[in-house]
């Protein structure tokens, strides 16, 4: 896991690993914080649920990216005791620093942190590319392989979209790709 170690700088590689510990209590505390809400608003409308939830994802990101950039802006600890050694003839010869020991925790994530941003970076190009496959994917089911469906089942559409007051046009389509009913949104991938 060396080979992190000479991508980054110390600094922004400890920055980062620490972010992502830090991530995990915050985010917990952002989860419990949406699950008191939507507890206590679950007789309400799905629209505000939703913002909510896209409110607390987006604190999450927010937060971690604040965390980040305080860590990478933290001057190197100091010590936390300083004194001057002086000579018999109180000259001053030097200057002492005494430290107090990391605990186990911190010395244990400082030990593993090039490990720690390793697996996190590997996971987050993992999902990454899981994402992006998955959208190639839905932009292969919209145009391959459809046929455009009978005069009847348009008009059915349409009288089911007028009963509903929808504003957006809806289009059907059979897939020779897909044996179950889908809805695709038109402008979430192009």
């Amino acid at each position: 896991m060396n080979f992190i170690t000479n991508i980054l700088p110390e600094k922004t590689l400890y920055a980062l690993g620490w972010t992502v510990v830090h991530s995990l209590w915050q985010a917990f505390a952002v989860a419990l914080l949406l699950a008191a809400y939507l507890l206590a608003w679950q007789k309400k409308d799905a629209h505000r649920r939703y913002v909510a939830s896209n409110i607390a994802l987006g604190a999450i990101l927010l937060m971690a990216i604040v965390t980040f950039l305080i860590l990478v802006k933290t001057p190197e600890a100091e010590p936390a005791f300083t004194g001057h050694v002086f000579g018999e003839n109180g000259e001053a010869m030097g200057v002492y620093f005494l430290e107090g020991p990391p605990s186990i925790f911190q010395r244990y994530f400082d030990e593993n942190m090039p490990a720690i941003v390793t697996v996190w970076l590997l996971g987050l190009v993992f999902f990454l590319l899981k994402m992006i496959g998955g959208l190639l994917y839905i932009q292969r089911l919209k145009h391959r392989y459809t046929l455009e469906l009978s005069y009847q089942w348009e008009e059915l559409l349409q009288y089911l979209a007028d009963v509903l007051h929808l504003k957006k046009q809806v289009r059907l389509a059979e897939s020779a790709l897909v044996k179950v009913p889908m809805v695709l949104d038109r402008k979430s991938v192009v």
